[in-house]
């Protein structure tokens, strides 16, 4: 699996920048990484991509020089496992409100000791098993894979202090169009009451 540069940036204290793209097109993630952005979020939750067409955006990306980070739509290991066996750099789980969700997005991405991943030594971010011992593989995949939560309703805002607390989490990113509308308030992102809860998280 190759270095994390995303994630090397985000320990070293930099800013990093990306984008967001929800339809199949690796020539755009080319782009975006000859911008010069750090990161595109390759989204499953609310666009037209899948498991099979997220690959080539991946390869994309990484021959660009972007992080390929995807957004399953979903908190489950079969769920999030296909796009980390086809060489997702990390994941953006959404709707993790609790410690005990937060806790589970970590285990389905990181092997053993950290996690619970499903092995797959013949993957392609394991070199389909031509680039060395499986337990290579795994350390490196466990020190490379970025976790970040989404924090999209109140009950996350409130749950935070228990949250920071769960090893294995790189970002929490917070979700202000579902927070507004956990709050009553949808689509008003700059409701003071909302903006009130955001500086809180």
């Amino acid at each position: 699996m190759r270095e994390n540069t995303l994630k090397q940036k985000l320990q070293a204290g930099n800013a990093v920048f990306g984008v967001m793209i929800t339809f199949p097109s690796p020539p755009v993630v080319e782009m975006l990484g000859a911008l010069g952005f750090d990161w595109v979020l390759i989204d499953n939750e609310h666009g037209s991509i899948t498991v099979d067409n997220s690959e080539d955006m991946i390869r994309a990306a990484e021959l660009s020089g972007i992080a390929p980070i995807v957004r399953p739509v979903g908190n489950k290991p079969e769920i999030i496992a296909p796009f980390l066996d086809r060489g997702a750099w990390g994941v953006q789980v959404p709707h993790v409100n609790t410690p005990a969700e937060a806790f589970a997005a970590v285990d389905a991405v990181k092997y053993y000791p950290q996690g619970h991943r499903g092995i797959f030594s013949r993957s392609r971010p394991a070199g389909y098993g031509f680039s060395g011992s499986t337990g290579d593989y795994i350390e490196e995949a466990n020190r490379n894979t970025l976790v970040c939560l989404m924090l999209e309703e109140v009950e996350a805002i409130d749950n935070l202090e228990g949250l920071v607390q769960v090893d294995g989490v790189d970002v929490f990113f917070i979700g202000s169009g579902d927070l507004s509308q956990s709050m009553g308030y949808p689509g008003q992102q700059t409701h003071p009451e909302v903006q009130e809860v955001m500086e809180r998280g």
